[in-house]
């Protein structure tokens, strides 16, 4: 992710490219630093290390209370996101949001997507991104089938999760991120290095994403196909009601097989999905200001709009009025 901590209300950062004074964290040897700095809220330090291989990222989040951050994930064709320290909740634009535990990671192709981050307490917080390049991924098709999604025509344009849920990244991982962070070389041998151990990290994970793919169902193209475009139909059609009956008879399944099968696609529930989709298009709507709240609630299946509105703000922390009379904001 990139920062873009300008917009954020209530906030006053100031921005340096050195680490702060007295710095405990962890050093990319050879990074570029961006330090953010706001007495009332806290600090936050990016660095960044790139080649024409790879580039890593890591973050560390060290705030005085709960934070919602307006960030950016910028392109790229496999990206590893990594907690280091800590829990976050990490939600792209158009994706879902990513809930990572400590030693948690995910796999995840992105076009560049606005994204929401969320720290949930004032511990800090710490994680790392890794992206390869398509050169390095070819290579091993081969021995990991599943990477195949990335080169289709389908993947090539689009953001999603290689695979949907977070995965443990396994202590011979995490060893090799330690050697990463841990680097008690120069700038310039700690690169030569990081070659080696980025390719050593991507390895290693794939290992275990893999072990997620062999316990995931096993559904025939056509299946996939028919899951998708149910999703796809679900997520667009916001004032339409759905019986999962229709559904299931539509996608040839039982109804076990179906809830299992649709959260495989989904990385949720069809509700969930459903739910998600309604919320944004009712936030679309309210920052557009044509419509009433009211109005609102109904184009997204609410006839109460006592319900609309606490659903709104459970969903994205905040009640729709405040969309409408803050607009700058969002």
């Amino acid at each position: 992710m990139q920062l873009n901590l300008n917009p954020v209300p209530g906030q006053n950062f100031s921005f340096s490219a050195s680490l702060p004074p007295g710095f405990e964290g962890y050093v990319l040897r050879g990074g570029h630093v961006l330090t953010a700095i706001d007495p009332e809220a806290g600090s936050i330090v990016q660095q960044e290390l790139s080649n024409s291989h790879y580039t890593i990222r890591l973050y560390l989040f060290d705030l005085l209370q709960p934070s919602r951050l307006k960030v950016f994930q910028p392109g790229s064709f496999l990206c590893s996101i990594l907690a280091v320290k800590n829990n976050l909740d990490y939600r792209i634009e158009g994706l879902k949001t990513l809930r990572l535990k400590h030693g948690q990671f995910a796999l995840l192709r992105s076009s560049g997507r606005p994204a929401i981050l969320y720290l949930s307490n004032n511990r800090p917080h710490e994680f790392m991104e890794i992206s390869w390049t398509a050169e390095w991924l070819k290579q091993l098709i081969p021995r990991f089938d599943f990477l195949r999604s990335l080169f289709t025509p389908a993947g090539a344009n689009k953001s999603f999760f290689l695979r949907p849920h977070p995965r443990p990244a396994g202590a011979m991982a995490l060893d090799t991120v330690q050697h990463i962070l841990k680097s008690p070389f120069d700038e310039d041998i700690s690169r030569l290095l990081f070659e080696c151990h980025t390719r050593e990290y991507l390895i290693l994970i794939l290992v275990e994403a893999a072990k997620e793919a062999n316990e995931q169902m096993r559904l025939t193209d056509r299946e996939r196909q028919i899951l998708i475009a149910i999703g796809e139909e679900v997520k667009t059609n916001h004032s339409k009601k759905f019986r999962m009956a229709d559904l299931y008879r539509k996608a040839g399944m039982s109804a076990t097989r179906f809830k299992n099968a649709i959260k495989e696609i989904l990385g949720t529930t069809l509700g969930k999905h459903s739910m998600t989709a309604r919320m944004e298009e009712a936030r679309r709507l309210l920052l557009e200001g044509e419509l009433s709240p009211k109005q609102i609630s109904e184009k997204v299946s609410y006839k109460d709009p006592t319900s609309f509105n606490k659903q709104f703000k459970k969903h994205f922390g905040y009640p729709p009025g405040e969309v409408q009379q803050n607009k700058q904001r969002f």
